[in-house]
């Protein structure tokens, strides 16, 4: 019977897909790591075009491929034809009821809160400002994300991308004490199905969010 039922689920999935495609929806894959930046995007973009909607799943992987969506967002070196969104520029971040430390140095007192298993994102911030100390009360995530929320209600400073916190910087539920921001040679980007194979939409999707 295999040879019969794999053609009757090829042609289910076939037409799931191609009506999936006629009625507009965009299956979009993200890391969790880009929700904060996608979510209030994604929202606008909805309420300005009520016909597009945006069906989204999220990840924990950053270098997974379609295989059955409409597009991703990827976090890493940008893969051969993927829109570049933005590049990861981090910076130290705390509860915006923290007092903020008046140097670098003065970090050292506080609870550093990393967003991956390694120290490797403050070591590289702190080696831009050519400050060593010692990181005595540590706490690590699987994700930015998680770093970041645990950020807000004042666990310890993290250090974050900018450009995943600027709704909570601009909320005031965050402060940035330091103007630095360092580059750490990753970007987020979009990439698509080819065009005989989007759905409608997906076009000016990838247009709002390569200008947002």
């Amino acid at each position: 019977l295999l040879p019969e039922l794999r053609q009757g689920f090829e042609l289910i999935a076939g037409a799931t897909d191609k009506a999936m495609r006629q009625h507009g929806v965009i299956r979009l894959k993200a890391p969790t790591c880009a929700m904060r930046w996608l979510v209030p995007r994604l929202v606008a973009l909805e309420q300005q075009r009520p016909e597009l909607h945006v069906a989204l799943t999220t990840t924990l992987e950053h270098h997974a491929q379609l295989e059955g969506f409409d597009a991703a967002i990827l976090y890493g070196t940008p893969p051969p034809g993927a829109i570049h969104l933005f590049d990861e520029a981090i910076t130290p971040v705390m509860a915006a009821d923290a007092a903020p430390p008046a140097s670098p140095e003065a970090l050292a007192s506080m609870t550093f809160l990393h967003p991956t298993g390694d120290s490797r994102d403050w070591q590289l911030w702190l080696s831009a400002q050519n400050t060593r100390l010692t990181m005595a009360r540590n706490q690590h995530f699987s994700t930015m994300d998680l770093a970041i929320s645990a950020a807000i209600q004042g666990f310890g400073v993290t250090v974050a991308d900018i450009n995943l916190v600027e709704s909570d910087l601009a909320n005031g539920r965050l402060i940035a004490p330091f103007a630095s921001r360092v580059k750490t040679g990753a970007a987020y980007s979009l990439l698509q199905r080819p065009v005989r194979e989007a759905p409608p939409y997906l076009a000016d999707l990838a247009a709002w969010l390569s200008r947002a």
